[in-house]
């Protein structure tokens, strides 16, 4: 009698296994036809998927993902403020004669007086200030400028065109506008800018160009 082959093939549980990926041991040790790229963009999807199914039901994820957007809108704002800040102080920096000395006079002023009593008091700003309307002064008793107090200190220089005013010109700006500090080196450095300007204007130069 011959034996009876009760082994049979349960046809649909083969095709269910057959569609489940997870069986699919040929893919895994073949590539199935993936490109290291492609198996690498599925694995970082596979590690998105679970990190936000997470996020679905655990609470403190969900805190920990909000926190960590809060922090990044917070640092790109910050980044955007920052940028523009070194915008507008290289802007200062580098237009720093544009400015309109409306509400200064250089008349009725004693000056020597005035600048002796910032000097006492360590106002430096002050002294750089009174220093530049002194000079601008002197530069009208000369007629070397046609002051104006609607003017700006860009158009006394292309008046003077002399380097010392120039200079002497810039610091003002810079303290007055800038928000650059007033020391007591830059107070002396205006000093000595303004006797130059002094004995510029004391040479008979011709045309009051710079000797």
């Amino acid at each position: 009698m011959e034996a009876l082959d009760t082994l049979q093939i349960d046809s649909a549980q083969v095709a269910m296994w057959q569609q489940d990926g997870r069986y699919d041991y040929n893919r895994e040790l073949m590539g199935g036809g993936e490109s290291l790229l492609e198996w690498l963009q599925r694995v970082v999807m596979g590690w998105f998927d679970e990190l936000f199914s997470a996020a679905v039901h655990d609470e403190r994820v969900q805190w920990l993902l909000a926190a960590l957007g809060v922090v990044i809108v917070v640092a790109v704002g910050w980044f955007v403020w920052r940028k523009r800040q070194l915008k507008l102080n290289y802007g200062h920096r580098n237009n720093t004669l544009d400015y309109e000395l409306e509400g200064e006079t250089i008349y009725g002023m004693d000056f020597t007086q005035l600048i002796q009593e910032a000097l006492t008091r360590e106002d430096y700003a002050q002294v750089v200030r009174l220093v530049y309307l002194q000079t601008l002064k002197m530069l009208s008793d000369a007629t070397r400028i046609n002051w104006q107090a609607s003017k700006t200190p860009t158009q006394y220089v292309a008046e003077v065109g002399q380097k010392d005013f120039t200079e002497l010109s810039h610091l003002f700006m810079r303290v007055r506008y800038g928000n650059f500090t007033a020391t007591k080196q830059l107070a002396e450095r205006m000093d000595i800018l303004q006797e130059n300007v002094g004995r510029w204007l004391n040479q008979p130069t011709e045309g009051g160009e710079e000797a």
